[in-house]
């Protein structure tokens, strides 16, 4: 069988938490030497990003399956709208997490991947609906402050339609599109910490 995109993701995430565990578990010394960290607090923001990024692939997975309707069978705004604000900030939470993986973790380049993040399609609709629908920030039309607003009577499966309150201007997309995108991206970057860590855990070890 296939692999969805959540569950090849939830894989590399899983391998890298098994990495981190035994290694910590094999070592006689404290966690920060073991695992060669910074400072003695990020091993609890590694646990804490660990979590996030297997917690919030659970509530994508779920809206990749049953969209803004949810696996109801009843026609709710509601539901769509908690759906909708639900699914945007799940993927921003797992994105912030795997970020400060890949800063903990010490791998090169953080700013090109920060901004690769950024570039999402998924985390600029989010920014649009799902947190700044009223002083969204156009960095590419010389900072005007916009707004934003879900189209509610064009909610339905993974589209969603949002209006700029001050053009009328009005755009459709596809939900399920960008939150591909996104998962691909995430997968990528885990390779890459996971790839790290390996080094760093096996440096003089090389067998």
């Amino acid at each position: 069988m296939i692999k969805s995109l959540v569950e090849i993701l939830d894989s590399y995430a899983s391998a890298y938490r098994e990495l981190v565990n035994e290694k910590n578990w094999s070592s006689d010394k404290g966690v920060t030497e073991s695992l060669r960290l910074n400072k003695d607090e990020d091993w609890a923001f590694i646990c804490t990003a660990m979590d996030i990024v297997g917690d919030a692939s659970l509530a994508i997975d779920n809206f990749l399956k049953f969209g803004l309707d949810g696996p109801t069978k009843y026609d709710e705004n509601g539901e769509k709208y908690l759906r909708l604000y639900g699914v945007l900030n799940a993927t921003y939470i797992q994105q912030q997490a795997v970020h400060n993986l890949y800063k903990l973790n010490n791998v090169p380049n953080p700013k090109k991947i920060k901004q690769r993040i950024e570039n999402l399609k998924i985390r600029e609709v989010r920014h649009k609906l799902g947190a700044h629908s009223n002083d969204y920030i156009n960095y590419s039309n010389q900072k005007k402050i916009e707004s934003y607003v879900p189209v509610r009577m064009m909610l339905s499966g993974h589209y969603c339609e949002y209006m700029n309150n001050e053009t009328i201007e009005t755009e459709r997309i596809d939900l399920k599109e960008y939150i591909e995108e996104h998962l691909r991206l995430l997968t990528e970057i885990i390779d890459k910490i996971y790839e790290k860590a390996i080094s760093t855990f096996c440096k003089g070890h090389s067998k």
